[in-house]
């Protein structure tokens, strides 16, 4: 994670301890995760998040490729696939969810 992803990822977690982040809206229509699922997926939400404004999520982008080195990953994953393949299904719809937030900020 850079500064970049750093940054998001203490942000979120911020307006999450304060009771900012809006959960009522990142999980509309479904039931609310554990907060422990939460607080794990933050920084991958914030690798998300950074991968998305840096136009580094395609299968040859720096976030994808810094998270295929870590973990492996298919040949021609992108970031979102690589994060499908490794994280627990409940921790990447957390994950996936934050993200669709924020974007449509």
């Amino acid at each position: 994670m850079d500064q970049r992803g750093a940054l998001i990822a203490d942000s979120l977690r911020f307006l999450l301890d304060q009771g900012r982040l809006p959960l009522a809206q990142v999980f509309s229509g479904v039931q609310l995760p554990p907060q422990a699922d939460i607080e794990e997926s933050l920084i991958y939400a914030a690798d998300w998040i950074g991968c998305l404004r840096a136009d580094a999520c395609a299968a040859d982008g720096l976030w994808t490729l810094y998270t295929c080195a870590q973990f492996g990953c298919p040949a021609g994953s992108d970031l979102p696939r690589a994060l499908y393949r490794i994280l627990p299904a409940q921790q990447y719809e957390v994950a996936l969810r934050i993200v669709q937030w924020t974007n449509a900020r």
